[in-house]
């Protein structure tokens, strides 16, 4: 006989309900009675689902409080990415982030949007650095690709066209216009001056490496213009020469005739005077 909630009584077989509870108990293998036992079952369990796949199956978030203070010993419980399930990783295979957020010095950054920074020393495509030198920051084993919004060709553009659209403020000097700024400026045209370079913390110079990639290529194809000029006029001045070469040849044959003329002349106007000494 068990009592209803509203005061009265009822009578049940007790036998249908065998089997109904779940969870047993850990001390004697009986169904649980009490929510302070410890407790098992030998069937899957799913919370937040009815079909669970895995021996707990939780359609939802998990809360875990009041976990022990760490141990040498101590695992990492992670999920896999795809199916979700759970595994344990030694706490001791796991690698501290060696990256730390340049807005909060000495906190490891924890998103790809951080601006980051290392003390150490960088290799890429490969496990150690290139050489011996202990300033050799960084080492990349392949190619590097960076952006930019201007590249040279503007030099073309502005010596061929009189103008460039690419770079509008730039205008091809003659070498008499570059040897005039080296003089007053210390350094060449359209490449940045020591003067305007950032300094590091140890005093370091530091620069844009792809501005200085765009200055370095136009300095190459202005030299490679002037390079050409030159060849031009060295060429015409060689065929300047060969004319003039060629003239003075002629110049040399025309006054070995006249002095042959000259020689036959003295030589006839000899003979005739001493023909005309005879005859007297």
């Amino acid at each position: 006989t068990i009592t209803l909630e509203d005061g009265g009584t009822q009578t049940v077989d007790l036998s249908a309900l065998d089997n109904l509870e779940p969870w047993f108990g850990t001390d004697d293998n009986m169904e649980a009675t009490e929510n302070t036992e410890d407790i098992y079952t030998m069937g899957v369990v799913g919370i937040g689902t009815a079909t669970p796949t895995d021996n707990l199956d939780v359609n939802g978030t998990v809360r875990v409080q009041n976990l022990p203070a760490t141990d040498a010993d101590d695992v990492v419980v992670m999920a896999d990415e795809t199916t979700g399930q759970l595994r344990q990783v030694a706490a001791s295979t796991l690698v501290a982030e060696p990256w730390f957020d340049q807005a909060n010095i000495g906190n490891g950054a924890t998103a790809n949007t951080q601006d980051i920074y290392t003390m150490g020393r960088v290799a890429i495509g490969q496990d150690a650095m290139f050489g011996a030198p202990v300033n050799e920051m960084l080492a990349v084993n392949g190619s590097i690709r960076t952006a930019t919004n201007v590249y040279a060709d503007y030099v073309f553009e502005d010596y061929f066209d009189g103008y460039s659209s690419i770079k509008e403020d730039y205008s091809f000097k003659s070498l008499d216009e570059v040897a005039n700024y080296i003089t007053e400026h210390k350094h060449l045209p359209g490449v940045t001056s020591i003067k305007d370079l950032g300094r590091t913390q140890d005093g370091s110079y530091s620069f844009n490496l792809s501005e200085l990639s765009v200055q370095t290529l136009e300095k190459v194809e202005e030299l490679y213009l002037h390079t050409i000029e030159q060849q031009q006029r060295i060429e015409a001045l060689e065929k300047e020469n060969a004319q003039l070469k060629s003239t003075l040849e002629e110049n040399e044959s025309l006054k070995a005739r006249l002095a042959a003329i000259e020689a036959y002349l003295k030589l006839s106007k000899q003979n005739t005077l001493e023909t005309q000494s005879s005859n007297n």
